[in-house]
């Protein structure tokens, strides 16, 4: 259409571009040269609608356009505005997307930074608590003394021992790997070898195909995927086994977590929010999964385990 109006209007280029007031892109250039080395005799606006980008025709010409001209420009800058808007809605959902996925490696950092701060703060402050109270109930044991004090003390210990414990479980459990050295089969093969070391609970992997190299934000979604789905099917679910299944599929990558738990109604835990652990666990799941521009499907009926289903785009590993 632009190498027409070009003929038409006597331009030697045309292109159309959207501005989301940062950045501009070309959405359409003729001929494709002009992209490189543009010089715009007449910009004519294009209404884009409600989306929040700008956009304009601008053309290239020896001369200044004739009124009558112009008004032809203006008047093909209106029959280019529906489509504009297709193609600049999926720029902002692109925008969108790359901005998702850039969040969510972030997140992994902010991780990270909080492990490190519990491991350097609270747990020592707890572990040197620890140290003192046991100190003191060797003291107390070696002289007469208050019986229930005694008790107290105790119970405190194993209260400091049960919240050093769980803290430790925490970070080992959510210490971020090393998603860029790491492939995604090494990452979930380690995974599940912890799951297993931790609950007892059976885990077995099997890889369906060559995985192609994974985009470090859908390694990082896939893990914490399955680490969430491992989490449910021990805590809620009551499994004794969980399968999991990756599998490499033309453009896109596969993960399929299955166990054989208990199983729920996924209508009724959604509805109502029974456990709000495990809902927004699930939530967390489907967001990570929208985030990447994939698909979500979950399987499970009281006294039937559970299956979960993620699919993921692949454009590279970059």
């Amino acid at each position: 259409m632009l190498a027409r109006l070009l003929a038409a209007l006597g331009a030697t280029g045309a292109r159309v571009v959207a501005s989301d007031g940062q950045q501009e892109t070309i959405i359409a250039a003729a001929p494709l040269s002009a992209a490189a080395s543009f010089s715009a005799t007449e910009r004519l606006p294009i209404e884009t609608g409600d989306l929040t980008l700008s956009a304009a025709l601008e053309l290239q010409a020896a001369e200044p356009l004739t009124p009558e001209r112009r008004a032809l420009a203006a008047a093909a800058a209106e029959i280019v505005a529906p489509l504009l808007q297709v193609d600049a809605l999926r720029y902002e959902c692109d925008r969108e997307r790359a901005a998702s996925r850039e969040l969510l490696q972030i997140t992994e950092r902010e991780i990270g930074r909080i492990i490190l701060d519990i491991h350097d703060g609270p747990v020592q402050y707890l572990f040197a608590a620890l140290s003192q109270l046991n100190l003191l109930q060797r003291q107390l044991t070696r002289q007469p003394s208050d019986v229930a004090a005694e008790q107290r003390l105790a119970a405190v210990i194993r209260l400091l021992e049960t919240a050093l414990d769980e803290i430790r479980m925490f970070m080992g459990t959510y210490r971020p790997p090393e998603f860029e050295r790491r492939s995604l089969v090494a990452l979930l093969e380690g995974l599940l070898i912890q799951h297993e070391e931790m609950t007892g609970i059976a885990a077995a992997l099997r890889v369906d195909g060559t995985p192609p190299p994974i985009p470090l934000p859908a390694k990082i979604g896939l893990y914490r995927i399955l680490q969430e789905a491992l989490s449910n099917a021990a805590r809620h679910g009551r499994a004794t086994r969980t399968d999991v299944l990756l599998a490499a599929e033309p453009g896109r990558i596969r993960l399929e977590v299955t166990d054989d738990g208990c199983g729920f109604d996924p209508q009724e835990v959604f509805a109502r929010g029974a456990d709000p652990g495990f809902h927004l666990g699930l939530s967390g799941m489907q967001e990570r999964v929208r985030l990447l521009g994939g698909t979500f499907d979950l399987e499970s009926a009281p006294g039937e385990g559970t299956r979960i289903v993620v699919s993921l785009p692949i454009h590279g590993g970059s």
